[in-house]
């Protein structure tokens, strides 16, 4: 079974993902963009939101040039798109570069679950991840268990240590 494979806690399920995700990587990215809650729609935002996509796309190849970009899907039949992480698997841990559940999913534990299931794929080694201070994201993580430790203007960075 490939790393992060594992059976996944009910209501979440991911898979590799593939060009035929793009699009839907880049729409999450939109909706769930801060720039989108406090520009208004329109041609110029959506050029705008578009430019700092591929510039963060490329940023994470760059930085991570062997993370895995998985697309969580709900646990459903029909198994529809609900959100993206882009896990980079290093020996001392894994490191949470990108996690984003599309609005529609948000609310319903979909993001705790798929945390969860990536507790179990880490093992025994540490979570690492930063975050936007004081944003509904940093309360999941803090609610899953991760703990501060470090902070900038501008992100806080977060560990998961699991209890040995």
């Amino acid at each position: 079974m490939k790393p992060g494979l594992q059976p996944a806690p009910p209501g979440v399920h991911w898979r590799d993902a593939g060009p035929h995700d793009t699009e839907f990587r880049r729409e999450l990215h939109h909706l769930t963009h801060p720039l989108a809650a406090v520009l208004p729609a329109g041609p110029d935002l959506t050029a705008l939101l578009d430019l700092q996509y591929a510039a963060r796309t490329h940023g994470y190849r760059q930085c991570h040039p062997h993370a895995r970009a998985l697309i969580l899907e709900t646990a459903s039949p029909s198994g529809c798109a609900a959100g993206f992480l882009l896990v980079d698997d290093t020996s001392p841990g894994l490191v949470l570069v990108d996690f984003a559940v599309h609005p529609a999913y948000q609310r319903r534990g979909l993001g705790a679950a798929a945390l969860t299931r990536l507790q179990v794929w880490a093992g025994a080694r540490s979570i690492t991840l930063n975050v936007t201070p004081g944003s509904p994201a940093e309360n999941l993580y803090l609610r899953a268990g991760f703990t501060l430790q470090g902070a900038s203007a501008t992100h806080h960075t977060l560990r998961w240590t699991p209890l040995l």
